[in-house]
């Protein structure tokens, strides 16, 4: 039996009720994974999200917002859509998040635009990309999505 593999095919969207992301599994059906406002509302810090996941996860989260702050030292970090979120000058630059099998990551559509050569080897979408858990996180290309 073959696995069922789920991609991140859209930048998650803010509505009334919680953050909506649609994701597509390997026989083309797409559904919408909703996080609450309630859900969103209880990471009160980076440390708080990171916190919620497995050691394993925690330290690739922890390793990805390094990479980010070291190559964006001006980045304002804070929660955002229910993720760590970095902006400069008020303008959003990338964010991240931890799911089961993957990690997200999501900056401006023409950051991703600059790097389609890079992240033809994974799952991505306009924003977004996904980084499988059980592979190395490319920290280069989330070095240079900081630095556009």
């Amino acid at each position: 039996m073959r696995e069922k593999k789920i991609v991140f095919i859209e930048t998650p969207r803010e509505e009334s009720y919680g953050t909506v992301a649609v994701f597509e599994d390997l026989y083309g059906n797409k559904w919408d994974l909703i996080q609450s406002k309630e859900k969103m509302k209880k990471h009160k810090s980076v440390d708080d999200y990171i916190a919620t996941f497995d050691k394993d996860v925690q330290l690739e989260l922890q390793n990805i917002r390094d990479t980010i702050l070291k190559n964006a030292p001006n980045a304002v970090e804070s929660i955002s859509y229910g993720m760590p979120a970095y902006k400069i000058n008020k303008k959003p630059l990338v964010y991240f998040a931890g799911y089961k099998i993957t990690l997200g990551f999501f900056a401006t559509p023409n950051g991703h635009s600059e790097f389609e050569k890079d992240l033809s080897k994974y799952k991505h979408g306009k924003g977004s990309v996904q980084f499988p858990i059980n592979e190395n996180i490319p920290f280069e290309l989330i070095k240079k999505n900081c630095i556009i």
